[in-house]
């Protein structure tokens, strides 16, 4: 009797983490909507963005025509009255075309944001489902929280890269004198570079929550695996669905850590010149050399990086 109700016991356990499934697996259809929604816009900005490129060259071209003909020992004025008012024209056009790019550009961001937050909350969900499933719904569960983190690496926020001077701020003198005008502009310039750090120590900090959340599941997947018996788990997922070594993630997400890593280093070049006594930029060779632990590391060395040049930018703001 006490093994039939442990059994039944153990299949209502089951079947609540089965419901919980399908639910979570519901917010995930919202997510893979989002995606694509997404990707629609991406695809109209890439041919307006095109578009503007085209404009640019064109208005480029005529300035440059302009300026020939302006500079001719004998100068054709209908000529140069003809070319202005094409300039003219393309300039307007070039002006419209900014501003529907710009839009779309916004559009873009808020959508990635929006699908990244849906997969985070439908990977939360499966890896609680995860962390107290066993058997064959472990197995799918970590299979689904494994595409999602590929999904959701595609909107994985980027990490910009300055938009403002490092060299240029190591310049700003301390304190402008009586010159108001001069403090204004240059408080104006260490608040937005504040801004921007700030931003990307935000996104560094969920990059490395995100690496630090797979460590852990891969760390679960092996001893589960371990748990198992060789045989009956090889035929279960002889398919080729087994990880390489129990691991959920290692070669999945490989190529985003790279590229994500490329800009870290391109962060540490534009600072190297006013930091290169405080830190050392790190060596990537490639993406063998960025195991899941390492990519960590950089991670964390990075948003510690970051917080230490911005304590210099707050010193300089209040002597300011």
């Amino acid at each position: 009797m006490d093994k039939i109700i442990l059994k039944l016991s153990g299949m209502r356990v089951e079947f609540v983490f089965i419901i919980a499934l399908f639910g979570a697996m519901t917010f995930v259809q919202n997510a893979f909507s989002q995606e694509r929604a997404l990707h629609d816009v991406e695809r109209a900005y890439s041919l307006e963005r095109s578009t503007l490129d085209s404009l640019d060259k064109n208005l480029k071209n005529l300035t440059g025509r302009l300026d020939k003909e302006k500079n001719k020992n004998k100068r054709d004025a209908d000529k140069i009255s003809e070319l202005m008012a094409e300039a003219h024209r393309v300039s307007l056009k070039l002006d419209d075309q900014n501003k529907r790019v710009n839009k779309l550009g916004a559009e873009v961001i808020k959508l990635r944001q929006r699908a990244y937050k849906k997969y985070t909350v439908s990977i939360d969900s499966l890896t609680k489902i995860y962390e107290n499933s066993q058997g064959a719904l472990k197995i799918t569960t970590g299979e689904k929280i494994k595409k999602l983190v590929q999904e959701r690496a595609h909107v994985s926020p980027a990490l910009p890269l300055f938009t403002f001077s490092p060299r240029l701020i190591s310049q700003i003198k301390t304190s402008a004198g009586n010159d108001s005008l001069a403090r204004t502009i240059y408080a104006d310039y260490l608040t937005n570079a504040m801004a921007e750090i700030d931003s990307n120590i935000l996104i560094l900090k969920n990059k490395a929550s995100e690496i630090s959340t797979m460590l852990r599941l891969d760390e679960q997947a092996e001893e589960f695996i371990d748990e198992l018996d060789g045989t009956q788990f090889l035929s279960t997922i002889e398919s080729g669905e087994r990880q390489s070594e129990g691991r959920l993630f290692s070669d999945n997400t490989a190529g985003e850590r790279y590229v994500f890593a490329d800009n870290i280093i391109k962060i540490y070049e534009q600072l190297e010149p006013v930091m290169s006594e405080l830190i050392e930029k790190p060596v990537i060779t490639g993406v063998d050399s960025l195991a899941t632990e390492d990519y960590l590391k950089l991670l964390q060395d990075t948003e510690k990086t970051l917080k230490l040049y911005r304590k210099i930018i707050r010193e300089k703001m209040d002597k300011n």
